[in-house]
């Protein structure tokens, strides 16, 4: 059998038995080609309060998504949001509106069986979580599944510095 065969044949297995396979994913930060309108190294600010989604807030190695109030059995009122979310595993933070995030990178994902995602991360520049690295997918016009994203108005708009 050719090598780069063998390397398909383990990629397909492990991707469609749920394993991560690295090489199904590229950096293309220098060349997003099309595929968005975010400009790495640019920052974002929030038009209104997000919050953090993750699986477990317990797994430091898990970056979460920016989503917006109300998804994710979360309650969509600022102030019912604040009160429900100290006993929510999945809401690691909230950002307010008028908070920042600079887009960091984009990546290709490839999954075999499910298509072709375009992630979009940031790291939040303001606020009381400001280093930490999110993903803006949900917060975008396209989403993930689409290989593309594009910047939503209603949650974000560029900073001129």
């Amino acid at each position: 059998m050719k090598p780069n065969f063998i390397i398909w044949l383990a990629a397909l297995i492990l991707t469609n038995t749920g394993c991560s396979f690295d090489p199904m994913v590229k950096d293309v930060t220098l060349k997003p080609q099309g595929r968005t309108d975010f400009v790495a190294g640019k920052t974002y600010r929030l038009k209104q309060p997000v919050y953090l989604f993750t699986n477990d807030k317990k797994d430091p190695k898990e970056i979460p998504y920016l989503s917006e109030l109300g998804t994710g059995g979360t309650p969509e009122d600022l102030g019912e949001f604040r009160r429900a979310a100290p006993n929510d595993s999945q809401v690691a933070g909230l950002l307010l509106a008028g908070e920042r995030i600079r887009i960091t990178r984009f990546e290709q994902r490839h999954v075999l069986s499910l298509g072709i995602f375009f992630e979009v991360y940031a790291v939040i520049a303001s606020g009381e979580l400001v280093g930490k690295a999110v993903m803006v997918n949900d917060l975008t016009k396209e989403g993930h599944v689409s290989g593309q994203a594009f910047v939503d108005p209603n949650y974000l708009e560029p900073v001129n510095e």
